[in-house]
């Protein structure tokens, strides 16, 4: 009976934290961020029409690890803080955009302190 109610449990549990996961698997849109410039990001934040996600420290060259997303475009509202600054990249409108495919993505960030510009691209992995 004791071997019963642990497997019960054991099982309960598992149902109850498969959605507690920031990679869901196929069929879910995965992105991740990598600081494509020469300067490390304290806080990089993106965001997507009903979401935001923090992917939080980034070195330049470094990437995160996926998080999920439950829908995006190529582009997305981009928001560094880096060298005591807050640097923002903020999409006019996404009017003719496609929305991205489910799959797993990464999304280039690189910050040219000199001029505040922050650029991105989308690329599917």
């Amino acid at each position: 009976m004791l071997r019963f109610r642990f497997a019960l449990n054991a099982l309960l549990l598992a149902i109850l934290t498969a959605g507690c996961t920031d990679v869901l698997g196929p069929g879910y849109l995965s992105i991740r961020v990598r600081n494509a410039g020469p300067v490390a990001f304290d806080v990089a934040t993106l965001g997507f029409r009903d979401q935001t996600v923090q992917y939080g420290r980034l070195a330049a060259g470094e990437a995160t690890s996926y998080r999920s997303v439950r829908f995006a475009y190529s582009y997305a509202y981009v928001e560094v803080e880096a060298a005591g600054r807050r640097f923002t990249r903020v999409p006019i409108d996404y009017v003719g955009e496609t929305p991205l495919a489910r799959g797993s993505y990464t999304f280039e960030i690189a910050l040219d302190l000199e001029s505040g510009e922050l650029t991105q691209r989308a690329i599917r992995d």
